[in-house]
């Protein structure tokens, strides 16, 4: 899918349910959400397909907002990538152009393309990526 249509979906789920909460759309869009508490630094958050309906999983050591954006990047996985059961980072090409587009997709669902002095679509995938692990936060044990 090119840029301008992942950019495309996530504002078009933004209006038609009126929120830009990846949790709430994950509602709305009858993907479930659970929880584990591994090591944050082994899985942040991972989505399975396995049936019908995908499932994301969040770690709970993080904040809830962190939680969002993590949620954000999967909810991307979930509608961009419905062929991986599993997704994982592999760290060839094709899995670096699959993360790209679920950055893409969680930088376009979380802000505005104003909020930035550089169009989304000319970032590539290390600043998306930034952005996003920039306001990732673990809880305060």
């Amino acid at each position: 899918m090119t840029g301008d249509k992942i950019i495309q979906l996530a504002n078009s789920l933004k209006i038609k349910y009126g929120t830009k909460d990846p949790i709430e759309l994950c509602k709305n869009l009858k993907i479930k959400i659970s929880t584990t508490k591994i090591k944050p630094e082994i899985f942040p958050a991972y989505i399975l397909h396995v049936s019908e309906n995908p499932s994301i999983v969040l770690n709970e050591h993080y904040t809830i907002n962190s939680q969002k954006i993590l949620c954000a990047h999967e909810l991307g996985h979930a509608l961009l990538h419905k062929e991986n059961i599993l997704n994982q980072f592999k760290g060839d090409s094709s899995s670096e152009k699959i993360e790209y587009e679920a950055n893409l997709f969680a930088v376009a669902l979380l802000f505005n393309r104003s909020d930035f002095k550089i169009d989304i679509l000319k970032m590539n995938n290390y600043l998306l990526e930034g952005i996003l692990d920039y306001n990732l936060k673990l809880k305060h044990t």
